[in-house]
């Protein structure tokens, strides 16, 4: 359960400049649950000038020290992996596009077809059919299908998706509309709705597959023969 009220109860309370302890108050959630839900709205200023003087402000100041600590490891983390993986090499593009596909891909058809509500998922994909496979993302046998929630502008959706993936109008079919509305969800993933890219190629889908298959035969080799002690 997702508890979307509870979660547009706690953003609505926090850009009244409401504390932590505050929105506890009326919406029933742990810390941790509202630093997730809240972590994308700091105080302002003047809202922080409201709680001066109060154990609220010194608990909010602890929140953001935190945060920055944080952020720093992060940031310590990803210059060590950067470092250790070096330049990525076309080999490592093609494989890892080959696990995304094992993920999120269409299996079943014909088709190479991969859903996410993700930009950055799709970015990718077009990237790893461009480098790997030499498909343009403008052929116009790659096909953009929108899946968008009945409150959504559909025109500026279907701009969004066509500046984001570099693509042409004329590759989007038209879009299906869900009954329910986004306003319901309250989630960022849902920005833009779900897009959906098709490419109408059966060797291309076939040699994916290949791969995914390879890996899955390899990764069966080290399935334990007898049974597993466990000490």
């Amino acid at each position: 359960m997702y508890r979307t009220e509870d979660r547009r109860r706690a953003v609505e309370l926090r850009l009244k400049g409401l504390s932590y302890s505050e929105i506890k108050m009326q919406v029933r959630a742990s810390n941790g649950v509202l630093s997730y839900w809240l972590k994308g709205y700091p105080l302002t200023k003047e809202q922080k000038v409201r709680l001066e003087g109060k154990k609220a402000i010194q608990i909010e100041k602890f929140r953001e020290a935190m945060k920055r600590k944080k952020e720093s490891r992060l940031l310590e983390t990803y210059r060590g992996v950067q470092k250790q993986i070096g330049k990525i090499t076309d080999r490592d593009l093609f494989v890892a596009g080959a696990f995304l596909y094992w993920r999120e891909g269409q299996k079943v058809t014909g088709s190479v077809s991969v859903s996410n509500t993700d930009p950055n998922i799709l970015k990718f994909c077009l990237l790893w059919l461009e480098k790997c496979f030499g498909v343009h993302r403008r052929n116009p046998r790659l096909r953009i299908y929108l899946h968008l929630y009945s409150d959504m502008k559909v025109d500026e959706e279907i701009r969004y998706w066509k500046k984001v993936l570099d693509v042409d109008r004329t590759q989007f079919n038209k879009p299906y509309i869900k009954l329910s509305t986004r306003s319901s969800l309250d989630y960022k993933s849902f920005g833009h709705g779900t897009c959906r890219m098709q490419l109408s190629d059966v060797k291309i889908k076939e040699r994916i597959m290949a791969t995914i298959r390879l890996f899955s035969e390899y990764s069966s080799k080290f399935v334990p023969k007898g049974p597993v002690v466990q000490r």
